[in-house]
C-alpha cells in the first residue's frame, strides 16, 4: 500500500485515527487531513519548514492544529520550540497566517505575552481561543458552553499592561533617579483599570508655569482607557528636596499637566497611580 494510505505507517498510530483517515509526508512534513485530503481539510501538521500542499492548504512549522472558525477565518495553533503561537487566517485555509500571540516557555515558567485574545473554558474544561477581532464568533459542539465573552486585554481583568513612555513636549526631558539613573516617565493600565505613572520629568530653562501641558496621554484601545470621561483626577508629587510639591492630573482631552509652576531645571517624581477608571 502506498506511503499515507494507511494512518501510522512509518511512525505512531494516531491517537484518534477514526478522525485522522489520511496521513502524507511531503516535503519532510506530515499532514494530517479529515475527512480525506482536500481544500479545508487539513486539521494538523508536523513539519520543520513551513509549506503548502497540493490542495493548497498551507501549513506551518512545528506541531500545529487548524480549525476554521467561521468563513474565511482560520485558527492555527502551532507549537515551535518553546512557543506556543495562535495563528490567524482571514483569507481561508491557504494563508496567510499572523501571530495573534504568543506563550513563551522555559524550564522554569510559562509567561504570557502579546495575548490579546479569549481563553474561555466548556463545562468539560475544554479551552475555546478567540481572536482580537471581537466575541466569539462560532459555536461550540454539543455539550460544549462557553462561560465568558470578553477580550482578555492588559488591565482590563487582573492582567497589569506594560509600560509606556510619554512623549514629552514642552521643553520638558527625561530625569534621574536619585542613583543619577534616567528614569523616562511613563504610564500603564494596571490590574484594576486606572492609569499608573513612574519616572523622573525635569524641565526646561523656562520651567512650566501652571496648567502647561508636558505630554498627551492616548485614548487606548478597546478597554484601555488611559482618559478620564469627565472629572479629572489628581496625584500628589514632588521634587528630590520636597521644596515642590503639585497635583498631576490628566484632563479628558489627554493632556497632563501640574496644577503648580514648576521651576526651570527642576525634577519631578512623578510615581503613584491616577483613578480614572469610572471617572
Amino acid at each position: 500500500m502506498p506511503f499515507g494510505q494507511a494512518p501510522g505507517q512509518g511512525f505512531n498510530q494516531p491517537v484518534n485515527p477514526a478522525i485522522v483517515t489520511q496521513v502524507i509526508q511531503v516535503k519532510g512534513a506530515y499532514l494530517y487531513y479529515s475527512p480525506s485530503p482536500g481544500f479545508g481539510n487539513l486539521i494538523q501538521s508536523s513539519a520543520p519548514l513551513p509549506g503548502t500542499d497540493k490542495y493548497e492548504n498551507m501549513w506551518l512549522n512545528g506541531f500545529v492544529t487548524y480549525f476554521n472558525v467561521s468563513g474565511n477565518n482560520w485558527l492555527a495553533i502551532q507549537i515551535d520550540g518553546n512557543v506556543i503561537n495562535l495563528q490567524e487566517s482571514t483569507t481561508g485555509p491557504g494563508g496567510p497566517y499572523s501571530v495573534n500571540g504568543q506563550l513563551f516557555g522555559s524550564t522554569n515558567a510559562v509567561t504570557l505575552a502579546a495575548f490579546n485574545c479569549l481563553l474561555s473554558f466548556s463545562n468539560t474544561g475544554f479551552a475555546l481561543l478567540e481572536t482580537v477581532n471581537g466575541h466569539i464568533n462560532f459555536l461550540p459542539g454539543v455539550g460544549f458552553n462557553a462561560i465568558c465573552q470578553y477580550p482578555i486585554v492588559g488591565g482590563a481583568i487582573g492582567i497589569p499592561e506594560t509600560w509606556h513612555p510619554f512623549t514629552l513636549v514642552g521643553g520638558t526631558a527625561v530625569g534621574t533617579d536619585i542613583n543619577g539613573t534616567n528614569y523616562p516617565p511613563s504610564y500603564a493600565i494596571d490590574a484594576q483599570g486606572n492609569v499608573k505613572v513612574k519616572g523622573a520629568l525635569l524641565t526646561g530653562g523656562g520651567g512650566l508655569a501652571a496648567g502647561t501641558t508636558w505630554a498627551t496621554i492616548p485614548s487606548g484601545g478597546p478597554g484601555l482607557g488611559y482618559r478620564p470621561s469627565t472629572n479629572i483626577p489628581t496625584l500628589l508629587v514632588t521634587n528630590a528636596g520636597h521644596g515642590t510639591v503639585a497635583h498631576l492630573y490628566i484632563r479628558p482631552n489627554g493632556n497632563v499637566q501640574f496644577n503648580a509652576a514648576i521651576g526651570a531645571g527642576t525634577t519631578m517624581y512623578l510615581d503613584g497611580t491616577l483613578f480614572v477608571y469610572g471617572v
